[in-house]
């Protein structure tokens, strides 16, 4: 199941025009994949703080076995990695070194591990008396890398060039690990969360998401005047199925995607719903920082649902 999408911001140099584009490449894979899998849960773009680090993740999946974090990486022209596990690429004829996107995504595979562990208690129910913790689990790591690029596999070290895929190729990689009764031998012995640990993780860790704070471009800046605002999204405010109400709600997401919980009445409204543009089905809601809002694939249509009020905090 698709959980978050990337985070929609303006790109204001081409490489993060590319960087970007290439993140729906690798989107729209899994998106293909996992939309339906309940064994599988994609959490795109997901940035949170931790002990004072910021870490953000291009494409995190959660499936029974634990977690795979996945960064995404546009290049053009040629890639070498060395026996030492440094990086260049050459654009135009030119070599040049560039940061390792595995050590990169190491590190978010660390900040990932500590932000869980500390909140195991929160997260993971207690078994037979003693608090269950995340040791133990899978924790695989994959950079996804433009389809032009040219990859120089021989001289490549092996466990770097296992971790390294073209984004067309991802799904065949992402298979081995999150294809449920696929694994043999010692790894049946692996904890195995279940539904509500799979429910209570994605919960929690779509609660921690912190959008990136958008960077203004001083040109569209100078563009903008009193008389020609942006047009926002056409509002609809949502309320309680039971009681109607609108003032005790609160943004959540569950097993079957976001809804709000009524705290007068304890009944949960479910966010889905019809466009009200076209009445087409094909709708999607997405949540970005406080606001829930529902966009129709077919006509393009986008409806703030709810926002979080100040001093409420989301189940």
């Amino acid at each position: 199941m698709i959980l978050k999408e990337r985070d929609q911001r303006p790109t204001q140099t081409a490489s993060q025009h590319f960087g970007a584009k290439q993140e729906q490449d690798v989107a729209f894979y899994l998106r293909r994949q996992y939309a339906n899998d309940p064994n599988v849960f994609v959490i795109n773009d997901l940035r949170f703080e931790h002990q004072g680090e910021v870490i953000q993740i291009d494409h995190l999946l959660v499936f029974r076995h634990g977690f795979i974090l996945i960064e995404s990486k546009s290049i053009f022209g040629e890639v070498r990695v060395n026996k030492a596990g440094e990086w260049s690429r050459s654009y135009k004829g030119k070599w040049q070194g560039m940061a390792s996107p595995l050590q990169q995504v190491s590190l978010q595979e660390r900040g990932l591990k500590l932000m869980l562990e500390a909140n195991s208690s929160r997260i993971l129910p207690k078994m037979l008396g003693i608090q269950q913790g995340f040791g133990g689990r899978r924790y695989e790591r994959l950079c996804a890398v433009s389809s032009s690029a040219l990859l120089h596999r021989d001289s490549m070290p092996k466990e770097i060039s296992q971790t390294v895929i073209k984004s067309e190729f991802i799904i065949d990689k992402l298979k081995a690990f999150t294809s449920v009764g696929t694994l043999t031998g010692l790894i049946k012995t692996l904890p195995f969360f279940s539904d509500d640990e799979m429910t209570s993780i994605c919960d929690f860790l779509i609660q921690q998401h912190r959008p990136a704070p958008v960077q203004p471009d001083p040109a569209l800046a100078e563009k903008a005047t009193p008389s020609s605002p942006a047009a926002p999204p056409t509002k609809t405010v949502i309320a309680c199925k039971q009681c109607g109400g609108t003032d005790a709600l609160t943004g959540a997401w569950g097993k079957y995607g976001y809804y709000v919980a009524c705290s007068d009445c304890k009944v949960n409204t479910t966010m889905k719903g019809p466009c009200t543009a076209c009445a087409s089905k094909s709708t999607k809601v997405s949540k970005k920082g406080a606001c829930y809002s529902r966009h129709c694939q077919d006509c393009g249509h986008q409806q703030v649902l709810f926002e979080q009020r100040v001093g409420h905090i989301e189940s």
